[in-house]
């Protein structure tokens, strides 16, 4: 074993190993708690809102922990037309701060969102707005 060998001795290496093995399956539990908040949410017609506990901040919560995850990926696909759609609706509704935040979250799921670009540019908003704290970010 080239890693023992590396190492020094089997007892670091069996040490470094554990702790590798125990964040990733940390990073995991973590994702797999928030996707099925995502889930819960989502079921509950709680798309995006209300703020802090919708299915698109707990998708993103979870996006956060594991960026390359094909399951948060999958849901922030499956959740882009609805959330193009809540922007639209605020934006007609005149609810300039939602349909910001929203926008911003939608920049967070996916950056080269074109959607969320011509969204910005019909509120008025621009590229550099104010990022609103994410509710996961911290306290959970």
């Amino acid at each position: 074993m080239t890693i023992i060998r590396r190492c020094g001795t089997t007892l670091a290496c069996a040490a470094l190993l554990a702790l590798c093995v125990a964040d990733a399956s940390a990073s995991s539990s973590a994702a797999a708690d928030y996707l099925a908040r995502a889930n819960a949410a989502f079921a509950d017609n709680r798309t995006v809102a209300p703020q802090g506990d919708n299915a698109l901040e707990w998708t993103l919560a979870a996006q956060a922990v594991e960026p390359q995850s094909e399951r948060v990926r999958e849901g922030l696909n499956d959740l882009y037309p609805l959330v193009v759609t809540a922007i639209d609706r605020s934006i007609a509704t005149r609810d300039e701060a939602e349909a910001l935040r929203l926008i911003v979250l939608l920049e967070t799921a996916m950056p080269s969102s074109i959607a969320a670009r011509k969204a910005r540019t019909r509120l008025g908003a621009p590229a550099d707005s104010a990022t609103p704290a994410l509710a996961f970010e911290g306290d959970r």
